[in-house]
């Protein structure tokens, strides 16, 4: 299990675009245990502003996000002061530099989409959009699962058959067959994956 601060940025979309690639993979580890989040308490008002303020969000529906905010796992930290105008001597803001100073209090990286937390706390920040995965996975120590592996697999030597051995002289064959090769090669290889 490995833990990270992640700010608005990254947690956000967990409740107004669940699918959103850059994020998708960390929510899979925090909703497995993998990995614990922590944040300031910043981050709940963060949310609960954005989801009313920026998507016209309701009453209910801002009460219920509430609730699930409440109820979930996240460390809430409340950041030391000192580090918090330290940040803020360097150009964050101070909802930002909260987050950074509960990231170097915890000894954990910060995850971020946020490009000018990077350019202030570069030793701290991991920017999400930017980071190869690999980085990602090496800071939390996980690696991606068996069905996943099976995707990119089948992907590459689909590719590599298309590549070789497709020559339709029309875009569309090409592709159609492309994408039938890597459905049927990923299905093939799901057979060999324990679910």
């Amino acid at each position: 299990m490995k833990d990270a601060v992640l700010d608005a940025s990254v947690v956000g979309p967990w409740f107004w675009h669940p699918v959103e690639r850059t994020t998708t993979a960390l929510r899979s580890d925090y909703e497995s245990g993998r990995l614990v989040v922590h944040a300031p308490t910043l981050l709940f008002l963060e949310l609960v502003n954005v989801a009313g303020r920026q998507f016209s969000w309701e009453e209910e529906p801002l009460r219920a996000l509430a609730d699930r905010l409440l109820r979930s796992r996240f460390e809430v930290v409340d950041p030391a002061l000192d580090s918090v105008a330290t940040w803020v001597a360097r150009g964050l803001t101070a909802y930002d530099a909260s987050y950074v100073a509960v990231a170097e209090q915890l000894g954990v990286p910060l995850m971020t989409t946020d490009r000018l937390m990077l350019d202030r706390a570069a030793g701290v920040v991991v920017w999400l959009e930017s980071a190869p995965m690999e980085k990602v996975y090496e800071l939390l120590d996980v690696r991606p699962n068996a069905l996943t592996v099976v995707t990119l697999l089948s992907l590459a030597i689909a590719f590599g058959i298309a590549e070789t051995f497709y020559k339709f002289h029309s875009f569309t064959l090409e592709a159609g067959a492309f994408l039938v090769t890597w459905f049927v090669l990923r299905r093939i290889g799901l057979l060999f994956v324990k679910r």
